[in-house]
């Protein structure tokens, strides 16, 4: 396993326990060759499921922003980039088209 694998399974697993110590049931996707690392669906329901794209320095290339965008408005989610600032806060961003999104707190 290289570094670069574990530092992003580390951070999927700090995204994935944040949100569900906020009441989400996300499930992860093992090897990251899909369109999102996580999916999060709520139990009470008060938002969309949530495709999730982990990137620990948000860089995420314009092919998958397209695809994570155009797959999650097509089944009624939110496409979301979770990354960390440089105080390695979680910052998300829900994806509004295929070039820009608008942070969120997901708190």
């Amino acid at each position: 396993m290289t570094n670069n694998y574990r530092r992003g399974y580390a951070f999927e697993l700090r995204v994935k326990k944040y949100f569900e110590s906020l009441g989400f049931y996300v499930m992860r996707s093992a090897g990251s060759h899909g369109v999102a690392d996580l999916v999060a669906f709520q139990k009470n329901m008060n938002h969309p499921p949530l495709l999730i794209q982990c990137k620990q320095h948000g860089a995420i290339s314009k092919a998958e922003r397209k695809m994570l965008f155009h797959v999650a408005t097509s089944i009624s989610a939110w496409p979301v980039l979770s990354y960390m600032n440089e105080n390695h806060t979680l910052i998300f961003d829900i994806l509004d088209n295929e070039q820009e999104g608008h942070q969120v707190p997901f708190v």
